[in-house]
């Protein structure tokens, strides 16, 4: 809970942003805003829910099928 707040908070905005959000286009933007300002605002702890979306946002905006794959990795799935 504390590192979303604090040491990964600038990280976890980003992913939370509403722009990232419609780009995967899974979430409920709204829903997910309120969940992460209820978090930031010590309101409610979400960390667990939070968390677990941070991971599929992480990985999609990463591995997503429009973005052009780099690296030996990406390579290795060609």
């Amino acid at each position: 809970a504390r590192w979303l707040t604090h040491e990964l908070a600038e990280w976890a905005d980003e992913l939370l942003s509403v722009a990232n959000l419609q780009r995967t286009g899974v979430y409920d933007v709204t829903r997910v805003r309120d969940l992460w300002d209820e978090h930031r605002g010590n309101r409610r702890m979400r960390q667990r829910v939070l968390w677990n979306i941070l991971m599929f946002q992480a990985w999609w905006l990463e591995w997503n099928v429009d973005k052009p794959r780099q690296g030996a990795v990406a390579e290795a799935l060609v």
